[in-house]
């Protein structure tokens, strides 16, 4: 298993839930933006939304259906808020993506606070197949510009920009 710890017109299958549907379970979707990609997820916890914000992030470079996983992954972070948090969550899992050559397209993700908000993720990659994947686009960085973190009775909704 390998485990890592805190850190230092394009071709994108748009996946439109609508709102309405987040009662039902959580969900990613993307928003018009000029330049970049503008990612819309949501979940009923936290942990939920942010497995559908990295698998937002995922499928921005790759067709996450054709990934079975078969190398587990850990991922370990802790920062002082839940903002940072979100964002060294979305890095790591790019920086799985780029610098190990892995494809991941589920989460198990738990999110705990105490003195600090810790997360803990669990995912299984397989090594990028460029045809098998069907890679799209290259992602060459999270942004906190128009990040936000909205919740609400039974939804959480997180929004970020990436840069393409």
């Amino acid at each position: 298993m390998r485990t890592y710890g805190s850190h230092l017109d394009f071709a994108i299958n748009y996946i439109i839930i609508p709102s309405k549907l987040a009662s039902v379970g959580g969900g990613f979707r993307y928003l018009e933006h000029v330049t970049d990609a503008y990612v819309e997820a949501y979940g009923h916890s936290m942990a939920e939304a942010f497995d559908y914000s990295a698998r937002g992030l995922v499928n921005l470079m790759f067709d996450i259906e054709k990934a079975k996983g078969q190398i587990p992954i850990e991922i370990k972070l802790e920062e002082d808020d839940i903002s940072h948090l979100l964002y060294s969550w979305l890095e790591k899992v790019l920086l799985i993506v780029l610098v190990e050559g892995l494809v991941m397209s589920k989460f198990a993700v738990s999110i705990s606070l105490k003195s600090s908000y810790k997360l803990e993720a669990y995912s299984k990659a397989d090594s990028i197949d460029l045809i098998k994947h069907n890679y799209k686009t290259e992602v060459k960085g999270i942004t906190y510009h128009a990040m936000e973190l909205i919740q609400k009775v039974n939804l959480v909704k997180i929004r970020y920009i990436a840069d393409l």
